[in-house]
């Protein structure tokens, strides 16, 4: 009889067990596993590695040289690699080495962005007195001409080695785009920051992303609060403008002087402004006012993209249109805001089945060779819904790395 009872309670306490489970109980029986997610990210950082080098090639001969001394004040370079070039997919790039660092037993991953933002600051003494002297092929052009947001390049980045460091050096990167936000950037009559493209005037998703990054960094290491009022208040005015509160997507634009939005769903736009939300608040305090605004457009947001996503895990180049194709790089945008916002408590834990068929509908479209396929190149906007149809598609775009290597993290996390 005694036995009777023990084994009957003992079940009990099993089926309670099972009833309580966390997410990673779940999740075990999903299929995912932590050392195929960790192998996948580590292949996809030896690639990036591989092809990012710190040499400079002449622009007329083609010689390759390895080192600034080997150049004379005259000639004109370029960088050879891309992935060192002053551009915000590098940004993101940098990003996820630095999350993917804390998995890598290698300890190579966690080198690459300082090694990126050094070779930066290192340099531009030398390329900005090539400029001076009138010399206009530079490597980092997008740094030297500064006219838009998305020319922010790893400003972000730059902020994080000056917050480890105090080196001095990193200045002179740091209150360029700090004074083009505050002081060139054109805006709206409320504070928006906008574009003016051959006389438009546009307010365009990706652009909140770039000045958030850098400004939530600045207010973290100077405790400056013009820095986080700035982010929220831009993260505000970009939802209020672009944010459709029925379809809980956001335009690709809002044509300012037309009072009007613009473009299409383009799934990447989607993905910068849920990046901006989820850099906001990984940064804002708990106590702050406008916290549990900027979480609930998070949400709303999470809620539209839900209903959107395909049999096949992933989202579309323009999210509502079930023609258009499926893309890769507001995929993995979408699997790491996700996971993110299940791992911080932000989303309930049942938005991992998403989480999970959009990540083994990257892994589907990652060939052999280890490059992912299906990423749109870089896009304007337009009001003709063929523009965004028919952009082209390439592999291993850089626009798709960073949130890949993001994503696998987060997964990896929350399978712990």
């Amino acid at each position: 009889m005694r036995n009777r009872i023990f084994k009957t309670i003992l079940l009990a306490l099993v089926l309670c067990s099972c009833n309580s489970e966390t997410i990673a109980c779940k999740k075990s029986e999903s299929g995912l596993k932590k050392t195929e997610l960790q192998t996948a990210l580590s292949k996809m950082s030896e690639k990036i590695i591989s092809s990012t080098n710190y040499t400079f090639t002449d622009t007329k001969s083609g010689k390759v040289y390895s080192a600034l001394s080997e150049i004379t004040p005259t000639t004109t370079v370029k960088l050879t690699s891309d992935y060192s070039e002053w551009q915000y997919q590098n940004s993101l790039i940098c990003f996820g080495m630095n999350e993917f660092s804390k998995l890598d037993k290698s300890g190579l991953a966690s080198k690459y962005s300082s090694q990126k933002v050094n070779f930066m600051a290192d340099n531009y003494p030398f390329f900005n007195a090539q400029r001076e002297n009138g010399i206009k092929t530079t490597p980092y052009p997008l740094f030297f001409e500064m006219k838009d947001l998305w020319y922010c390049g790893i400003a972000a980045n730059v902020v994080d080695e000056y917050a480890a460091t105090k080196d001095a050096k990193y200045l002179p990167l740091i209150q360029k785009f700090e004074n083009h936000i505050f002081n060139v950037q054109p805006r709206q009559a409320d504070g928006a920051m906008i574009r003016i493209e051959k006389g438009v005037k546009v307010l365009q998703s990706d652009d909140a992303y770039m000045a958030v990054i850098f400004l939530v960094r600045m207010w973290k290491q100077s405790g400056d609060e013009k820095y986080l009022n700035e982010a929220v208040n831009q993260a505000v005015l970009y939802h209020k403008y672009l944010f459709d509160k029925n379809d809980k997507l956001y335009h690709h634009v809002w044509y300012t002087d037309e009072y009007r939005v613009g473009g299409q769903y383009w799934g990447r736009g989607n993905g910068w402004m849920l990046l901006t939300l989820v850099e906001l608040l990984d940064f804002m305090p708990a106590t702050h006012p406008k916290r549990n605004e900027i979480l609930s457009y998070y949400k709303e947001h999470i809620d539209g993209l839900a209903k959107l996503q395909g049999k096949d895990g992933m989202w579309k180049q323009v999210l509502n249109i079930d023609s258009a194709y499926p893309e890769s790089s507001c995929t993995a945008m979408f699997v790491y805001c996700m996971a993110k916002g299940i791992n911080k408590g932000w989303l309930p834990k049942d938005n991992f089945n998403a989480v999970e068929k959009g990540w083994m509908g990257l892994q589907k479209r990652t060939t052999a060779n280890n490059e992912i396929e299906g990423v749109c190149v870089a896009t304007h906007f337009s009001d003709d819904l063929n523009y965004y149809l028919n952009r082209a598609t390439v592999n291993n775009d850089r626009h798709v790395l960073g949130s890949y290597l993001l994503a696998g993290v987060e997964i990896i996390k929350a399978l712990k």
